[in-house]
């Protein structure tokens, strides 16, 4: 990414920024630091929902009774955008992954056997997949879009045999050749395990994941090849690190993690992925709240789960946005941004 920007009039930047198709958008970002910031606002992205028609926010997923239930939820909804929702599919759809900006959701039927679907809730289009093989217990699963014209996309799946929690089968479904096939086999370190539910964070083409080590897991999705990402060494603000939780998330495009307690949060960046150098970037003040951390929303908003709502919270305006749930609580939350276009296939 280039330090410096074009040399164009940022108003008039601005206004051709907020009008880009949403998978163009994700392309200029790189083009340098101040349009990956200027993106990542949350004017910015209200805005440019509203100019391009495009869904922002989350799916979020409780399990009851052994019930899958979902709902939409948005900071900003566009008024003349229909609200998604997995109505148009059968009942007791789990969701498994999204596709962040694609507006795609990979999903699992919760009949016996349990079927794989590939959906765009925004155009109420669905389409069933192969079932992998591999029958052990699936621990995560994610899906990276590779093109949009023509639709191309892989679902990589983690699973554990005989419930192994070291052990990690990874299974990769190709959308050209319509198949799933056998990757690698990961073996992470006696009893380390992924923690983080609900979406990896894609960043420079791999996938990132929490370990119950103190590390973050990494899967480069074209190589297919991984490592471990030690967490920040440096002295946080709190004594026992031990009794903090933690979450990987997305800031300006940059890997980062946030650690959180019940009035505090900490920001950390990954400033130098080679030498695995961290920046503290902010510390966040959420006394008054004691909800659930889910993610970053944008750079400057929190988004959180709590009993029967979620909030936005601004934490530069020290403001926050609530919405009401009709569940109790939700237990994981799938970024979804998405377009109207309909799904065009290669097969």
């Amino acid at each position: 990414m280039e330090n410096t920007c074009p040399t164009l009039p940022s108003d008039i930047i601005y206004e051709v920024l907020t009008r880009v198709p949403l998978q163009s958008l994700q392309w200029f970002r790189h083009v340098c630091a101040e349009w990956q910031q200027m993106i990542h606002q949350t004017y910015f992205i209200k805005l440019h929902s509203e100019r391009t028609k495009t869904l922002n926010g989350y799916f979020i997923q409780s399990l009851e009774k052994n019930k899958y239930y979902s709902s939409f939820v948005s900071m900003n909804q566009n008024p003349s955008v229909s609200t998604p929702s997995l109505e148009f599919l059968p009942k007791n759809v789990k969701i498994e992954a999204s596709s962040s900006i694609h507006g795609l959701l990979c999903c699992t039927i919760q009949d016996r056997p349990i079927q794989y679907l590939i959906c765009k809730p925004a155009t109420k289009e669905g389409r069933k997949i192969p079932n992998p093989k591999a029958r052990y217990f699936t621990e995560r699963v994610e899906i990276v879009v590779q093109s949009s014209a023509p639709l191309q996309y892989k679902i990589i799946r983690f699973s554990q045999p005989n419930r192994n929690k070291d052990h990690l089968i990874c299974e990769i479904f190709d959308s050209r050749s319509w198949k799933w096939r056998r990757s690698i086999d990961i073996r992470m370190g006696y009893y380390d395990e992924l923690l983080s539910l609900g979406c990896g964070v894609l960043i420079n083409g791999s996938l990132h994941w929490l370990t119950n080590y103190n590390r973050i897991f990494a899967f480069d999705v074209d190589n297919e090849n991984w490592k471990m990402i030690s967490l920040p060494q440096q002295q946080l603000s709190v004594i026992n690190e031990d009794f903090l939780n933690k979450k990987v998330v997305e800031y300006e495009g940059c890997l980062s993690l946030c650690y959180y307690k019940e009035t505090w949060m900490e920001l950390w960046v990954m400033k130098d992925s080679n030498r695995e150098v961290w920046e503290r970037k902010k510390t966040i003040n959420i006394e008054g709240y004691h909800p659930i951390f889910a993610d970053l929303y944008t750079s400057e908003v929190a988004f959180l789960l709590d009993v029967f709502k979620v909030i936005w919270y601004n934490f530069q305006l020290h403001k926050s946005t609530e919405t009401k749930i009709s569940r109790w609580i939700a237990q994981e939350a799938y970024i979804y941004k998405s377009d109207l276009t309909p799904l065009i296939h290669t097969r």
